[in-house]
């Protein structure tokens, strides 16, 4: 079992500078080290940082924080509740730098699931807002946004970064964009997050070759994080399009028939909720296939008057997945907050473990059932070998590993 963190530590207010981002897009940032152009020396770390960092420096060591230090996040799609979890968590750990991409004007539902946005930010656009909020919460991390191009987020400069966290997008769009990654002269690292209803799924490409440094939990426990380990490992992820074949195809269309069967056929029966997880999985991923018509609120008067019993029983997927609401369409924009904390937790916890490179990662994906208050993480791998009959070698984990909540 493992069970995920929120780490960081709380920052204070400074004042705002204006510089530019990797990409070269206008952007906000704020002074470090009294220099308003953000130069510093990115290898050491300064009294002020040793101080703020003070237990994440005792977790996982100076090496670790120097290397969150020195790298760059891009985050774009939809900067709704989860992405806001996730961005606070990854900030507050002391990451170097945090781009946002959105071109979403803030609406009153943005602002009720969104703890990032208050009133204020009625009708303006999503990502300034969002900018103002994050950047409060560390002056030592640069925030900033960078606009969509007309192209397509497909088209953003995915080099100038080390990780990229798409939220929010339909499966055909996140495609194009790990398409556009694995074709970039640097390649970052590549997570997909989404939700609908109470359910949401990660699915995260580390690259063909991603070293990490394993920590034992004893040392973990005792505060010894700065390295004293087994040396390098190396762990092996396919992007997203080879992870998923042959149940998706390149126009990003779903066989959830095929996946169903193969879950069936692979996944061991016992335990019951491992094997329930994939088929949620499978189902959340067969209704990202296909981009809904995003709308600025969600018409709920369609559930009023239905007895308590609704919840249950219209939510039974055919293998005894509790799937609640998650069939219903109309909740494609409906956020839980509780559900997307803790996704939103889980998943910082995993980008920030890969920009330390400190720990072992996940295997490729995760789902959390917020009605079963349960985060399982997936070999996705398996199903692939198992349906195509070719040897994989996905992550680093040789078993399913459930996270309790």
């Amino acid at each position: 079992m493992k069970r995920a963190a929120h780490p960081g530590e709380e920052g204070a207010n400074a004042d705002n500078a204006h510089g530019h981002d990797e990409s070269g897009a206008t952007m906000k940032h704020v002074r470090i080290d009294g220099d308003a152009s953000g130069a510093h020396d990115a290898t050491t770390l300064t009294d002020e940082e040793a101080k703020v960092y003070d237990r994440q420096l005792r977790l996982w060591g100076v090496e670790a924080q120097r290397r969150m230090k020195t790298s760059s996040v891009l985050m774009l799609g939809d900067l709704n509740g989860v992405t806001a979890e996730i961005a606070k968590n990854i900030i507050l750990a002391g990451v170097g730098s945090f781009t946002v991409c959105d071109d979403t004007t803030v609406t009153q539902q943005h602002i009720g699931c969104n703890f990032a946005l208050s009133q204020d930010a009625l009708g303006k656009p999503r990502a300034a807002a969002t900018v103002e909020f994050l950047q409060a919460l560390n002056p030592l991390t640069r925030v900033g946004s960078i606009p969509v191009p007309e192209a397509g987020f497909a088209a953003l400069p995915f080099a100038q970064y080390d990780v990229v966290i798409s939220c929010g997008l339909s499966l055909p769009q996140h495609l194009a964009v790990s398409k556009s990654v694995q074709s970039a002269s640097k390649r970052p690292m590549l997570f997909y997050v989404n939700m609908i209803g109470l359910n949401g799924l990660w699915i995260e490409d580390l690259g063909p070759n991603f070293e990490y440094r394993k920590v034992a939990q004893s040392q973990v426990s005792a505060g010894h994080g700065h390295g004293q380990s087994h040396g390098m490992t190396t762990a092996h992820y396919l992007p997203l399009e080879e992870l998923l074949h042959p149940f998706v195809s390149e126009a990003g269309e779903v066989d959830l028939a095929l996946l169903e069967k193969t879950i069936d056929a692979a996944v061991p029966a016992r335990p019951a909720d491992v094997r329930n997880a994939y088929h949620c999985f499978a189902q959340l991923l067969s209704k990202l296939s296909v981009a809904p018509e995003r709308r600025a609120g969600t018409d709920l008067e369609h559930l009023r008057g239905r007895p308590s019993s609704f919840i249950t029983e219209a939510s039974m997927a055919a293998h005894g997945c509790v799937q609640p609401l998650m069939m219903d369409s109309s909740l494609i924009n409906f956020e839980f907050p509780a559900v997307s904390a803790v996704l939103g937790g889980v998943v910082a916890q995993e980008v920030l473990k890969v920009l330390a490179r400190q720990g072992e990662p996940f295997a490729c994906a995760g789902v959390t059932e917020g009605l079963l208050a349960r985060t399982t993480v997936l070999d996705i791998a398996k199903l692939t070998e198992h349906a195509s009959g070719r040897a994989t070698n996905q992550g680093s984990q040789e078993d399913d590993d459930a996270i309790e909540l």
